[in-house]
């Protein structure tokens, strides 16, 4: 992605910026951007169905809807692929505010660009079956596990436990508690990456472990998208 197109991706709110060097983006393009606004679930505390499977209410992810979800994936990668190639060739005017008339006509260019992704992504949703609530949830739960998971790939805390155990039979026994402390937190840390406590509460336990059973394909898709927004190829 050259410089041009992220300032463009970022005028326009799809990189989550809504200022483009200093400047501020058109409101217009701004919102066009954004998804239609939904009115948000009330927030409560997840409490488990009788079978501890789900928490009561919440929403309830099956294979099929899993299968969908990846198939939606893969054709949101396609369309922020074609996403990049047409804002790279947008008028460089879109990017000016101050170009008067040619301003104008970027601005509508960009505009187009982005009512076009919303139409694609639309016609993706409907012909993998999903509601919009559907691709709402399991997107939800997918982000937060996805990231929970690279984050464990990243940082794998037990070269550092071990350096602290090894250090520990160095010192004084009296002088052991803050290390054990260390240490403790370091193994809760390495041990909530890998069962997703916070998230198994959220989300119920089947859904987290319908979502496991599909993570390689999840994550390469997640992480493809994101290269696109990104520029890598």
């Amino acid at each position: 992605m050259n410089a041009r197109t992220f300032a463009c991706l970022a005028t326009l709110g799809v990189l989550g910026s809504a200022a483009c060097s200093g400047e501020k983006a058109p409101a217009a393009a701004v919102q066009a951007s954004k998804p239609a606004p939904s009115r948000p679930a009330p927030r409560t505390t997840p409490t488990p169905d009788a079978a501890g499977a789900n928490p009561e209410g919440a929403y309830v992810l099956t294979k099929e809807k899993l299968d969908a979800y990846v198939r939606y994936q893969k054709a949101l990668i396609g369309i922020y692929d074609g996403l990049l190639t047409a804002l790279e060739k947008l008028p460089a005017t879109a990017l000016k505010p101050d170009a008067g008339r040619g301003a104008v006509a970027g601005a509508n260019a960009a505009m187009r660009v982005l009512e076009g992704k919303a139409r694609a992504e639309e016609q993706a949703r409907t012909e993998t079956g999903l509601s919009e609530r559907d691709a709402r949830e399991i997107e939800r739960m997918v982000m937060a596990i996805v990231n929970k998971r690279n984050m464990g790939r990243s940082f794998d805390p037990t070269t550092a436990i071990k350096q602290w155990e090894a250090m520990r039979e160095k010192v004084p026994a009296d002088q052991r508690a803050e290390l054990d402390k260390s240490i403790n937190d370091l193994k809760e840390q390495q041990a909530e990456l890998v069962k997703l406590s916070e998230e198994r509460q959220q989300f119920g336990d089947a859904n987290v472990d319908l979502i496991l059973s599909r993570e390689d394909e999840l994550t390469q898709n997640y992480n493809a998208y994101l290269a696109k927004l990104t520029g890598r190829r």
